[in-house]
């Protein structure tokens, strides 16, 4: 209920996408930058390999694979700092017209390796997702996603000797519109909701988010 938290993050990416013996495979980049309360937060930077191919009439199976860097600051959220490795595969029906799939079930795990020693946020982490959209027209479609992650840490000494373990549910809900505001542009408004169960009463929270995306083709 800390309503004075006021956070924003700008985040840039770029990805490149070509066809690979019958596969689609795409690499990527991102970096990010936030604030809270108006002061430096966190940096952040990733890459990401992907790969997708069609499988029987109508579904396609896809991975992906990502390793980022997380940097907190000031100094004392050092703590914070991690190597995050994430990947998942999915199962999903081919796209809707507006280019987002119609269906899909995922499976997702990772890990989070702590920079400085002494630091318990390490943890292992595994979930699955399910995911829907429906087309409204050739470019407008509506989208939605229920998702549950589990996290479980293991620096038991930094958490009042307890174990640590998250499970946390997301719910999303959204529209996505091609070719506007201009051509080779996408909007994709959303409304997210997440709720985080931990057995260390610090880490328990729920969580609204409204969002825009904004995204140029080439």
């Amino acid at each position: 209920e800390a309503s004075f938290v006021d956070q924003s993050v700008l985040d840039a990416s770029v990805g490149l996408n070509g066809r690979v013996a019958g596969w689609t495979t795409g690499i990527a980049a991102s970096v990010a930058t936030g604030w809270l309360d108006g002061e430096s937060h966190f940096r952040s930077a990733y890459l990401e390999a992907s790969a997708s191919r069609p499988l029987g009439p109508g579904w396609e199976l896809v991975g992906v694979g990502r390793v980022a860097q997380l940097d907190y600051l000031p100094d004392r959220f050092e703590l914070l700092d991690v190597r995050r490795y994430v990947w998942g595969g999915a199962l999903q029906r081919r796209a809707t017209a507006a280019g987002i799939p119609s269906f899909g079930v995922a499976v997702l795990g990772g890990r989070d390796d702590v920079r400085r020693a002494g630091s318990p946020f390490s943890n292992d982490r595994y979930g699955a997702r399910l995911f829907a959209a429906h087309a409204l027209d050739a470019r407008r479609a509506l989208f939605g996603e229920l998702a549950w992650l589990t996290s479980d840490f293991f620096g038991a000494r930094g958490f009042l000797g307890l174990d640590r373990l998250d499970r946390q549910t997301v719910a999303a809900v959204g529209f996505e519109a091609r070719e506007w505001p201009a051509r080779g542009w996408r909007i994709a408004p959303q409304l997210r909701y997440t709720d985080n169960r931990s057995n260390v009463t610090l880490f328990r929270f729920d969580r609204f988010e409204a969002s825009v995306f904004v995204r140029r083709e080439f």
